[in-house]
């Protein structure tokens, strides 16, 4: 003990000589360490009094923010200053003060009862600035000149007042090794402080272990916020189930999808939401992937279906610790399709040519039709643009954004035409999916579907549209599921469906319910007006096509408005684009009336091709179509002798419709 003192008063000694009266001992290397001498300098070199070291502290908005800034520091601290002072004698005064990084004084943690005598004691407050500086040589600014622990003894302070003091400082690094902080002891001054330096290592390792902790913590927190922010995000439906089949989380979407609270999924198993053997109990029972398919899930005893994959995931052992479903419900995932399905619609009604007034009021009518979800009829001749109209419907309705999806009636084989139109159950078939498959109506949720030539639907089809249009729900084959519908239903006739229902050919129940909004189109001849206009475009756009300008001439298009045209607008399409062929092949880049004259074989020269259509057509112009069509059809039956097909095949239309019509003019076999 008094080698001890004798060694602390030849540091006092040393001090005044150097600090009070500014001599250099010969032994003050041997005393003196380094980094301490250093110190000395540099705080005499700011002229600082060591009597009368002024106390500086920020402004009190500035330490209020430093503590925000620092509190992940103080928290870690606090805990250790517990579990350390049980290692210091009882009676013992001492406290620990934290700073932060440029050494500004936060907070003092104190081993007396009584905090508010040792405050004044000590003689600090929060906010007071520590920098080399302003307070002269402490163990804190050591530390922070050096970057390693540091016990600062008695005189080797630069402030006399730190004189009867011990100083332990050591740093704190945070996680990513930079300095965020000094923790130092200070303690009365005895022989046994020697032993607090390697206490203060331990004490600060103990606070970096925290701060690692609590930035791991934040970490997982921050990733599982922002999982929870990306799961949120995503418009497809997430669930999680774990290996004891229990639901621990869904996103939003999913709710939504299902028509779930929280509380009515989350916490319970996959069996109790969903019915036994679900896609889920399936994945994970049988650690099998369900790969985009289509999936049925059973909520609150409705059917639900959805798309999606049902992803069985492991744990590091290698086993199924639980499964993730990611689903879009039908309407997402067909709106995600339709685009490759083909399931579109590009025309719009600002693309239709003609002023005629009768077109002009057709256009007004259908745009009323596309705002309301009323099912539509389109009646018109072949040729007239009634799928053109369907489509402008769906763009200009509030179905604009679902799916467009077309049905031609007249092609489907009647032994699948309930398949097609309402889809199977898996095993509903022989050769059939395994899983099952969704009908056209199921495809069109959420958009337009659009029946063309449904004057062609057999009679007992006829009555499954007429359930499904009563009720908006559609069964699969082989199912027993009732799925409902959200679809606007369109449906289009070359023919007049009140004369099919007057000859029993079409249902009348079923024709009251399509007609609800009803829109003829008028033949091509009736808008003659029409006809210059749609003859510029379909001239462009051919043109643009071949890579060859071909004009037309006034009287060539006056030609044109005088003939009949029982095929409409496709037929004049047709005719341009054939004559134009006609016209690149001979050299020549104009269409002239010598050139459709010449380009119909086997009429009469004088008559030519302005008489073709008056001469086919009689005053009543259904009775003549369809004189003209029975008289067509006869000629071919008897021509390939009843072979259906080879006529069918000339006439251009299905088999199932040359039947129908066979029946529909009594045409019997000679």
């Amino acid at each position: 003990m008094e080698a001890f003192q004798e060694h602390i008063s030849q540091i006092k000694r040393v001090w005044e000589d150097y600090v009070i009266n500014g001599t250099t001992p010969k032994d003050i290397g041997k005393l003196i360490r380094r980094d301490v001498l250093e110190s000395w300098k540099r705080s005499k070199a700011k002229r600082l009094d060591p009597y009368n070291i002024k106390k500086i502290y920020i402004p009190e908005n500035h330490l209020e923010e430093k503590v925000n800034v620092n509190i992940d520091l103080i928290m870690a601290t606090q805990p250790v200053f517990t579990s350390f002072s049980e290692l210091l004698s009882d009676d013992m005064a001492f406290k620990i003060d934290i700073y932060d990084r440029e050494l500004i004084y936060l907070k003092g943690l104190y081993s007396h009862h009584d905090q508010e005598k040792e405050k004044k004691r000590w003689y600090v407050e929060p906010g007071l600035r520590r920098e080399e500086s302003i307070s002269g040589t402490t163990a804190m600014s050591l530390v922070h000149a050096t970057g390693k622990p540091f016990q600062l003894r008695g005189p080797e302070h630069y402030d006399v007042k730190l004189h009867g003091n011990v100083c332990t400082s050591v740093p704190i690094y945070a996680p990513d090794g930079t300095l965020t902080g000094i923790i130092n002891l200070a303690e009365t001054y005895t022989a046994e402080t020697k032993r607090t330096l390697p206490i203060m290592i331990a004490f600060g390792k103990s606070v970096e272990y925290n701060l690692l902790q609590m930035s791991n913590k934040k970490h997982l927190e921050a990733a599982n916020n922002l999982n929870v922010s990306i799961l949120e995000t995503i418009n497809q439906a997430i669930i999680v189930v774990n290996e004891q089949d229990v639901i621990e989380r869904v996103n939003r979407s999913a709710l939504n999808m299902l028509g779930l609270d929280n509380h009515d999924i989350v916490g319970h198993t996959s069996s109790e939401v969903f019915g036994p053997d679900n896609v889920f109990h399936q994945a994970q029972e049988q650690a099998k992937l369900f790969s985009h398919k289509e999936v049925s899930l059973k909520v609150k005893g409705t059917i639900k279906y959805f798309v999606g994959t049902v992803l069985p995931f492991s744990s590091n052992d290698g086993k199924i610790s639980g499964v993730v479903g990611v689903l879009n419900d039908m309407v997402s995932a067909k709106n995600m399709l339709k685009n490759f399905a083909g399931w579109t619609a590009s025309f719009t009604f600002d693309q239709m040519i003609g002023d005629s007034p009768i077109f002009r009021q057709t256009i007004e009518l259908a745009k009323g039709t596309a705002i309301v979800a009323s099912n539509t009829l389109i009646q018109g001749e072949s040729g007239t643009g009634k799928e053109m109209f369907a489509q402008a419907i769906h763009n200009a309705g509030p179905f604009r954004d679902g799916p467009f999806v077309t049905i031609n009636c007249a092609a489907i084989p009647i032994t699948l035409m309930e398949s097609e139109l309402f889809g199977y159950e898996g095993g509903a078939y022989t050769g059939g999916k395994k899983g099952g498959q969704a009908g056209k109506f199921e495809m069109a949720e959420g958009g337009t579907i659009f029946l063309d030539e449904i004057n062609s639907l057999p009679m007992d089809m006829q009555a499954k549209l007429l359930r499904v249009l009563q009720t908006k729900m559609i069964t699969r084959v082989g199912g027993t599921e009732n799925i409902l519908l959200n679809v606007k239903i369109v449906a289009a006739s070359n023919v007049y469906l009140s004369d099919l229902v007057e000859k029993g050919l079409f249902r009348a129940d079923l024709f009251y319910r399509i007609n609800i909004i009803t829109i003829n189109l008028p033949p091509l001849r009736e808008r003659a007006d029409d006809i210059p206009a749609l003859v510029s475009h379909s001239l462009n756009r051919i043109s643009a096509s071949l890579k060859s300008r071909i004009s037309i001439t006034k009287e060539a298009v006056s030609l044109l408005q005088k003939y009949s045209w029982p095929g409409n607008i496709r037929e004049l399409e047709n005719l341009l684009e054939r004559t134009t062929m006609q016209m690149i092949v001979k050299g020549r880049s104009q269409i002239d009336k010598d050139a459709l004259n010449a380009f119909f074989q086997g009429l009469p020269r004088e008559g030519g091709f302005e008489n073709r259509g008056r001469r086919s057509l009689p005053k009543n112009l259904q009775q003549g179509i369809e004189s003209l069509e029975e008289r067509t059809i006869r000629e071919l039956l008897a021509k390939n002798r009843w072979n259906i097909s080879k006529t069918a095949k000339a006439l251009g239309i299905a088999r199932n419709t040359l039947y129908r019509k066979i029946a529909y003019y009594n045409i019997l076999d000679a």
